[in-house]
């Protein structure tokens, strides 16, 4: 394994920020500690609704979600992001228990731009939040300065 170079984060200046939307406390939990952990300032959300919120409020560099989720699942909330011109551009990583063909076609059709299946290796789920962040320094429309 490859030793992963650290976030500049300070007191403060938070890192990057990342949505976590899951309604298993859990796994919100231990999902949350891991990207903490790695310099990310995540904002956990148990509900679609509450989550596709904290997506328009924060403007995160990427978005872990559940496809069963509370209120919207998790595809309605990927195509509410991609419907909704601020906050289109946004890394949508699609978490789910089911690895069905079936399931991948459903995310992919919604507009995520991964998906990974629980349970999530650590290691894996800090690789997909990377690549949001490397697309958001590559996306031309401008960020707040804490994304």
């Amino acid at each position: 394994m490859h030793p992963r170079p650290q976030p500049a984060v300070s007191a403060s200046a938070p890192g990057p920020k990342v949505v976590l939307i899951e309604d298993d406390v859990t796994i919100a939990k231990l999902t949350e500690y891991v990207l903490a952990r790695e310099g990310y300032d995540v904002v956990v959300a148990v509900d679609g609704p509450t989550g596709l919120a904290a997506i328009r409020t924060h403007r995160p560099v990427a978005v872990l979600l559940d496809l069963t989720l509370p209120g919207l699942s998790g595809d309605e909330v990927c195509r509410a992001v991609r419907a909704d011109p601020p906050i289109a551009d946004t890394f949508l990583i699609l978490v789910t228990a089911r690895d069905e063909l079936e399931v991948r076609q459903r995310a992919r059709d919604a507009g995520a731009n991964a998906y990974a299946c629980k349970p999530c290796d650590p290691d894996r789920l800090v690789e997909l939040v990377e690549e949001g962040l490397a697309s958001a320094s590559r996306c031309p429309s401008p960020r707040p300065a804490n994304a």
